[in-house]
């Protein structure tokens, strides 16, 4: 006899679940890379890491012919998260990729093929060292 269990959670959030839910900050430092300054300085800091989270963000289509290139490269160490517009560095996409190339930091995060895959029509690249937490 098989035993059906009820979820605890309600398959759709309406605003008012949402305005009941307490405010949370994130305690790290947020930056946000969008020049090829700010780059350098954040690909220092995250060469130093030895795991990243990692995850990817894509302009919405609403449209079945319609399809955006990824757009953002979202990249969280031991105490600061970078948040990385690939629009205006996309002339600096190999050295963000080396990043992604490197096999001593672990990158890991929800889904991570379909980011990699993603990624990689904007430049190609070999990923290195990705763990996808799902399957654990």
């Amino acid at each position: 006899m098989q035993t059906q269990v009820k979820c605890m959670f309600p398959r759709r959030v309406n605003a008012d679940m949402i305005m009941a839910l307490p405010l949370k900050k994130c305690p790290l430092e947020i930056a946000l890379v969008q020049t090829e300054e700010e780059l350098d300085i954040a690909l220092q800091e995250i060469s130093a890491e030895t795991i990243l989270g990692f995850d990817t963000e894509t302009r919405p289509n609403f449209s079945r012919h319609q399809h955006y290139k990824v757009s953002i490269l979202q990249l969280g160490g031991a105490n600061k998260i970078w948040v990385i517009r690939l629009i205006p560095l996309q002339n600096r996409l190999a050295d963000i990729y080396k990043v992604l190339e490197n096999p001593n930091i672990v990158k890991a995060g929800l889904a991570v093929q379909g980011d990699i895959r993603a990624l990689s029509q904007r430049c190609a690249f070999k990923a290195e060292n990705f763990i996808d937490v799902a399957k654990f």
